[in-house]
C-alpha cells in the first residue's frame, strides 16, 4: 500500500534545520516503510506513527503567519449579510441615548456666533432682494449659521422638556426676527428705487412644490446628521436655511417696500415650511428613541404637532394669495428668424373699430377774430384723396387724387363739429376750382413765415398727410395741470423757437393746420386758436368731444364692458387693445397721487408683470403703497366689476368727500364713474373714474382714478 503524501510548507533555505550524516531521514519526512497517521499537537507540530513502530514521531509544520500570510476574513452567507445590514436611518442603542442627548443639547444651545451670522445673512439677503439678484441671495445663504436651535426645538418637543424648548425656540425665533428686520430695512431703502424688479421676491413669497420638498428633505437630513455626528452638516443645513431664511427676509422686505398683503403671504410661506420641518423633525427623533419619560410630557408633542398640521391646512385653504407651484409664468419672448441690424418692433394690439355715432346737430364755429394765413401756402392731397366742397360739409364740387397740388387761400378756417376746414384753390387747364377741404386731408408743402418746412423736418422724409396720423377734428389741451397754467405755443416747431402765445390747461376747440413735424422723440403740430397760430408739442393735445356728444356715444359704454371682460379673464392682449395708442393709460391709486403710465405694449403684460411700482398714498394713510398692478389695482377693479356697478357720465358725486376728484390735467377728457355701492348700509363702496380719449373717432382708455372710503370714523 502506497502511503499518502502530505503537502507541507517548505521553509526558506536559511530557516531549514541542518542534517547530520547520521540522520537517516530529513526532518519532516517519515521513516522508510511506514505511512503517517497524524494528529495535531500544537502550532507547527504534528505527530505520526509508522507501521514498523508504535512509537509516535513528530513532523514540524511552521505556522502560515510566520511566512507572511494573513487569514482571509470569514465570508458570511448572503442571507446573513442582508440580516446584518442596518436600516436607512439607524437608531442608536438605548445605552447611547443619554450620552447623545447630552451632546445634542450642548450643541443646540444658541450662541453669540449664531446671532451674528444670522445678522450677516439677513443683510446680504436683503441686498439680494433689493437688486433682484439670485447670486447675492445664494451668497447670503452661505453666511447663515447651522440651525442648531431649530434642531434643539424639535428635540425638546420630542422629549417633552419645556425649559429646553423655551431656550432653543427663543433663540431660533430671535434669529428669524433679525433676518426679518434686516429685510425690512432693505425694503425701506428700496422705496428710493421704485419701480423695482422683484422676480426673486415673488418666487419666495408663494408655496412651491420644490420648496416644500427641500424643507422636508433638509429637516430629515439635518436631524439625522445631528444625532449621528458632532460634525457640522453644512450641506443639509443650507436646505433648511433656504426654506426658512429666504421667506423671512422676503416678508421683511415686502413690508418695508409697502407691498400690500405680500409680506403676510411671505410669513405664511415661512409658517408652512417651519411646520413641515417641525413635524418631520419630531418624527425622526421619536423614531430614533428620543421620547418623553413620563406620559404627561407627551402633551407638548401633541400640541406642537397639531398646531403645525393646522398651519399647513390653513395655508392651503386660504384663498388665492398662496398657491402651489412656485415658478412664476414669464412672457414668451418674441421669435426672430434672421438677425438684422434694424430693431424688431413689437406688434401693436388692435381691436375691431366701432361705427362712430354722433347725435348732435352740426354747428359751424367760426373764429371771431380773422387771422390770415401766410400767402401763398400750398399743399398736396394725402393718400386718401379729398373732395372739394362748396362749403364745409357741403356738396362736393370735384374729387382730387393723391398728390394733387392745392393752394390754401388766406381766409379764416372754419370749425364744424370738431373738424377744421380751409378754403383752397385748384388750378386746372380750363379753370380754377375754389372750395372747402378738410385740413387733415392736406399735407402742407409751403410753410408759413418762420416755421419749419414739413418736407425737411426729417431727413429723407416726404410730406405726410394728417389723415394718416389720425387727426380728424378739433383738439383740446391735455396733461397740463392747473398749476402749470398754459401750454406754450411757438413760432416754429421745437423748444428753441420763440413763443407766440399760450393755451390754457382747459382750452378746447383748437384747430390743427397741416401735417405734423417729427423732431426726434417729440412730434409737433401747427395749431390755430382764436388769435394765436403756432406750433405745440402734440403730446399735450387730444381730440376733443363735447360732453353731451360723449355721453350719448354707445362706443364709450361698450369700451367699459370690454374693460371688465379683459380684467376678469386676465387677458393682457385684450386690455392692451383698449388703451390709448397716443397717451397710454394713466393709473392712480388716489386722485392726488402721481400717475403710473402704461403703454399698450406694457399693458399686455400687466397680469403677469412682477414689476413693483410706487402707487403713492393709500386710503389707510400709512405711507406710500408699493406693489404690482396685479397685486394692488386689479383686486380693486375686480371688486367693482364683480358687483352690480353703476355708470354715471362725467359725474364725480360718488367719489366721496374731497377737493377736485378729476385731476385738472385731465379736465378736457370725458369720463365715466364706475361705482360699486356699499352693501348693507356699510362703508365698502368703491369708485373708479375711467377717462376715455378718442383717437381717429375711436374711444380708448386714457385714465383710471381710484376712490374708496378713507380710514377713520
Amino acid at each position: 500500500m502506497t502511503p499518502r503524501r502530505r503537502k507541507i510548507y517548505r521553509l526558506p533555505r536559511e530557516e531549514r534545520p541542518s542534517m547530520s550524516p547520521d540522520d537517516k531521514n530529513p526532518p519532516g519526512v517519515p521513516p522508510e516503510g511506514g505511512h503517517e497517521s497524524s494528529a495535531p499537537l500544537q502550532d507547527g507540530t504534528m505527530s505520526f506513527k509508522t507501521e514498523s513502530s508504535d512509537e509516535p514521531g513528530q513532523i514540524y509544520f511552521p505556522p502560515l503567519r510566520d511566512a507572511g500570510f494573513k487569514p482571509l476574513p470569514a465570508r458570511a452567507e448572503p442571507g446573513a449579510r442582508r440580516r446584518r445590514q442596518g436600516p436607512l436611518i439607524a437608531r442608536p442603542d438605548s445605552s447611547e441615548l443619554d450620552q447623545r442627548l447630552e451632546s445634542m443639547a450642548r450643541r443646540a444651545a444658541p450662541t453669540f456666533d449664531f446671532f451674528l451670522f444670522s445678522l450677516l445673512a439677513g443683510v446680504v439677503l436683503g441686498v439680494g432682494y433689493l437688486f433682484d439678484a439670485p447670486a447675492i441671495l445664494f451668497f447670503g445663504l452661505l453666511f447663515a449659521p447651522i440651525l442648531a436651535p431649530w434642531v434643539g426645538t424639535a428635540l425638546a418637543v420630542a422629549i417633552g422638556e419645556m425649559r429646553f424648548f423655551g431656550q432653543t425656540l427663543g433663540g431660533f425665533f430671535t434669529a428669524l426676527f433679525i433676518v426679518f428686520v434686516t429685510g425690512l430695512l432693505a425694503g425701506l431703502l428700496g422705496r428710493l428705487f421704485m419701480p423695482l424688479s422683484t422676480s426673486q421676491l415673488f418666487l419666495h413669497t408663494q408655496i412651491g412644490l420644490f420648496d416644500l420638498l427641500l424643507a422636508a428633505g433638509g429637516a430629515v437630513a439635518l436631524a439625522v446628521s445631528f444625532v449621528r455626528s458632532e460634525e457640522k452638516p453644512t450641506l443639509v443645513n443650507l436646505m433648511v436655511v433656504y426654506a426658512l431664511y429666504l421667506p423671512a427676509s422676503a416678508a421683511g422686505f415686502s413690508l418695508g417696500a409697502g407691498l400690500e398683503n405680500l409680506w403676510v403671504q411671505a410669513l405664511l410661506v415661512l409658517l408652512v415650511h417651519l411646520a413641515v420641518a417641525v413635524i418631520l423633525g419630531l418624527a425622526i427623533f421619536y423614531y430614533m428613541g428620543f421620547r418623553p419619560l413620563e406620559t404627561a410630557d407627551y402633551a407638548l408633542m401633541i400640541v406642537i404637532a397639531a398646531a403645525s398640521a393646522a398651519a399647513i391646512f390653513a395655508a392651503f385653504s386660504w384663498g388665492g394669495n398662496v398657491r402651489l407651484g412656485g415658478v412664476l409664468a414669464t412672457p414668451t419672448p418674441l421669435a426672430t428668424s434672421t438677425p438684422t441690424d434694424s430693431p424688431v418692433s413689437e406688434p401693436t394690439p388692435t381691436r375691431q373699430p366701432r361705427t362712430p355715432t354722433r347725435t348732435s346737430t352740426p354747428t359751424m364755429i367760426v373764429t371771431p377774430t380773422p387771422t390770415s394765413l401766410p400767402t401763398p401756402v400750398y399743399g398736396r392731397v394725402g393718400p386718401n384723396g379729398a373732395h372739394i366742397r362748396d362749403e364745409p360739409q357741403g356738396t362736393a364740387i370735384t374729387t382730387l387724387e393723391q398728390g394733387y397740388l392745392v393752394e390754401i387761400l388766406p381766409e379764416e378756417p372754419a370749425f364744424l363739429e370738431g373738424t377744421t376746414w380751409v378754403r383752397v384753390r385748384v388750378k386746372t387747364p380750363t379753370r380754377d376750382v375754389v372750395g372747402w377741404v378738410r385740413i387733415d386731408l392736406i399735407a402742407t408743402a409751403t410753410p408759413s413765415a418762420g416755421s419749419v418746412p414739413v418736407s425737411s423736418a426729417t431727413a429723407g422724409s416726404s410730406p405726410t398727410s394728417a389723415a394718416t396720423l389720425g387727426a380728424s377734428g378739433s383738439y383740446a389741451v391735455v396733461n397740463i395741470s392747473e398749476s402749470d397754467a398754459t401750454l406754450n405755443v411757438r413760432e416754429a416747431a421745437g423748444t428753441n423757437n420763440p413763443l407766440v402765445g399760450g393755451l390754457a390747461y382747459n382750452a378746447v376747440n383748437i384747430g390743427r393746420i397741416g401735417a405734423p413735424v417729427d423732431l426726434g422723440a417729440s412730434e409737433w403740430w401747427q395749431i390755430q386758436k382764436d388769435n394765436v397760430t403756432g406750433w405745440v408739442n402734440a403730446t399735450f393735445l387730444t381730440e376733443y368731444l363735447p360732453s353731451e356728444t360723449f355721453c350719448a356715444d354707445p362706443q364709450a359704454t361698450a369700451l367699459l364692458t370690454d374693460l371688465g371682460t379683459a380684467l376678469k379673464n386676465s387677458d393682457g392682449a385684450a386690455l392692451a387693445a383698449l388703451i390709448s395708442p397716443r397717451h397710454g393709460l394713466d393709473v392712480r391709486l388716489a386722485s392726488g397721487n402721481a400717475p403710473i403710465n402704461y403703454s399698450q405694449a406694457e399693458a399686455a403684460d400687466l397680469f403677469t408683470s412682477i414689476t413693483i411700482q410706487n402707487w403713492g398714498q393709500g386710503a389707510t394713510g400709512a405711507g406710500n403703497v408699493g406693489g404690482t398692478f396685479k397685486g394692488i389695482l386689479l383686486p380693486k377693479l375686480l371688486d367693482v366689476y364683480s358687483a352690480n356697478y353703476e355708470l354715471d357720465c362725467n359725474d364725480t358725486s360718488k367719489t366721496g368727500p374731497g377737493g377736485n376728484p378729476w385731476p385738472s390735467e385731465y379736465r378736457t377728457i370725458n369720463f365715466y364713474s364706475v361705482y360699486k355701492p356699499a352693501t348693507n348700509a356699510g362703508t365698502d363702496w368703491r369708485d373708479f373714474l375711467v377717462g376715455i380719449e378718442y383717437v381717429d373717432d375711436e374711444p380708448y382708455l386714457f385714465a383710471l382714478v381710484h376712490f374708496e372710503r378713507l380710514s377713520g370714523p
